[in-house]
């Protein structure tokens, strides 16, 4: 069971690296197969947490080291970050932590749990959330 601490990390400086998402549903030439990633990672920093989109890395700072590797789906925690930002938290700080294989994003007294594609080392927990996902997604 991973477990993640949580951290503290300024929102607007993660919604920036969040946000940082292809317009394209392939890759350039259309062939089929050549898909975009659909999920950001979150990666280790021992300053802080390195949030890994298609399209570019992105280091946010934060209070503690991000310690593990997890992949989100990179839509689902957009949209969760948009409900972030329309709840106020565009100029505050947000707790992010990891628990029982879920990313955790509380702002004061909300908190959002996401379901993690993997979490460390563990791809083949991948295949068993691509059903779940596909469930949250309608």
């Amino acid at each position: 069971m991973s477990f993640q601490k949580p951290i503290e990390v300024n929102f607007n400086a993660f919604y920036k690296a969040v946000a940082q998402l292809p317009g394209m549903k392939r890759a350039p030439g259309g062939k089929k197969g050549g898909h975009i990633p659909t999920d950001t990672l979150l990666t280790k920093d021992r300053e802080g947490l390195m949030v890994e989109t298609s399209v570019i890395s992105t280091y946010v700072p934060a209070n503690k080291p991000w310690k593990i590797q997890v992949s989100v789906d990179a839509k689902l925690l957009l949209e969760r970050c948009r409900t972030l930002e329309q709840i106020g938290a565009k100029k505050d700080v947000i707790e992010i932590g990891i628990k029982d294989k879920d990313l955790l994003l509380k702002f004061k007294t909300t908190t959002f749990s996401l379901p993690t594609l993997w979490v460390d080392e563990d791809p083949q927990y991948y295949t068993a959330m691509v059903k779940r996902m596909d469930r949250l997604r309608g």
